[in-house]
């Protein structure tokens, strides 16, 4: 069995997209402004998510995960490239041969 080269988009996804994604919830949590949460009175409804909502983030909260989600759309963009190119640009299914 060789290897599928098809498969290093997925990787690339992996790697540099789910990892830091840790590492950023970790910031986040960081960044929760106690003003804005003592404003909400049903707290139950913003955790939802592993991530903190924007609504109670603080400045530099927001400012993560604008970049994040900037990040994050670069690294799909890219590895849908990269997948591209190492598929050539062929719209046949990829077969293991």
């Amino acid at each position: 069995m060789e290897f599928n080269s098809a498969v290093i988009p997925f990787l690339v996804l992996l790697v540099l997209g789910v990892f830091p994604q840790f590492y950023l919830i970790r910031l986040l949590s960081k960044q929760v402004s106690r003003e804005k949460i003592n404003q909400i009175e049903d707290l139950s409804a913003l955790w939802k998510m592993t991530i903190p909502p924007s609504s109670v983030l603080t400045e530099k909260g927001l400012k993560l995960q604008k970049w994040y989600r900037i990040y994050l759309v670069f690294i799909v963009i890219a590895a849908t490239g990269i997948g591209l190119y190492l598929t050539g640009f062929s719209l046949s299914p990829i077969s293991i041969t």
